[in-house]
């Protein structure tokens, strides 16, 4: 019995070891950034990143933000990208997750320095509406909107969104699921990143 118990316990702790780090990187990484930060940004020539810890500080604001908060498995390690041109800076990448109706959403953000939505890439998504919601019509829909229009998107009795998602359940369910991975992603770069944001600001009206 003593030898099953602590058989079990090594079970349990290889598992958490083994489950950790891919916690961390679905919620937190861009995939393959050369790629996709060009695409998001199609004028950029290169690219910085600038890391930050997400802690329950950054938590704790963003719930007094927005009506709902960052999960514990979202805080941690975090990386924002800035698209550059010529050394002018143009919007930021940031990547996120949120919790699907399948599993895990991984949605790469770009924004542009009032984060303003500029549009955005799937990393990982096994919804069947994933390829309505990554439509053209859509990006456009959500292209240039604001924390504060993205939030009304999401009430209850929300319209407006493109006919073809409009009346389709599961489609709009996942359409919501990432304007709050949006929401939730401004809220943070707005308040861990917001010394840099500032100075890109500024840099970027020159």
């Amino acid at each position: 019995m003593k030898q099953l118990l602590q058989l079990n316990t090594l079970v349990l702790i290889l598992l958490s070891v083994w489950m950790t780090p891919a916690n961390s990187v679905a919620f937190c990484a861009l995939r393959d950034p050369v790629t996709n930060i060009y695409k998001l940004f199609p004028k950029a020539k290169t690219y910085r990143s600038i890391t930050h810890k997400i802690n329950q500080s950054t938590q704790k604001q963003v719930k007094k933000n927005i009506p709902f908060t960052l999960h514990n498995d979202e805080l941690g390690q975090h990386t924002v990208y800035v698209a550059l041109k010529d050394k002018k800076p143009l919007g930021l990448i940031h990547a996120r997750s949120e919790v699907g109706l399948w599993g895990l959403v991984e949605v790469a953000w770009g924004f542009d320095f009032k984060m303003n939505v500029v549009g955005f890439m799937f990393q990982r998504c096994r919804e069947p509406s994933c390829q309505l919601i990554s439509s053209p019509s859509f990006q456009q829909f959500l292209k240039g909107k604001s924390n504060a229009e993205l939030l009304a998107l999401l009430n209850d009795d929300a319209t407006g969104y493109p006919q073809a998602i409009e009346n389709n359940k599961p489609a709009k369910e996942l359409a919501k699921t990432v304007i709050r991975s949006a929401v939730k992603t401004i809220q943070v770069t707005k308040i861990a990143w917001s010394k840099e944001l500032k100075n890109f600001q500024q840099n970027a009206s020159q």
